[in-house]
């Protein structure tokens, strides 16, 4: 039976500064939460203190939903950004 699952997937955190490559790895449990998380620039995740515990809240469909409208609305803004500076 398995209690949780390793995954190396895109960042979630706010702050690029923190993690750089946009990955990480993360402990992740049956209904979903992330309970652990390393930085994912490496192979081989590290161990020990490493490893920093997590808050997060399961991925809904709903969330995933906000995410991806807030993303295509970023991409149109620059593709409108981008179109007036041409025009310049």
């Amino acid at each position: 039976m398995r209690l949780f699952q390793l995954a190396a997937e895109k960042a979630k955190n706010r702050y690029s500064y923190e993690e750089p490559c946009g990955m990480e790895w993360v402990f992740i449990t049956k209904t979903g939460q992330d309970l652990f998380r390393h930085k994912g620039d490496t192979i081989v995740p590290g161990a020990g203190t490493r490893w920093k515990h997590l808050h997060r809240k399961p991925e809904t469909a709903e969330s995933k939903a906000a995410a991806k409208l807030k993303r295509e609305k970023a991409a149109a803004k620059a593709a409108k950004q981008a179109a007036k500076a041409r025009a310049k």
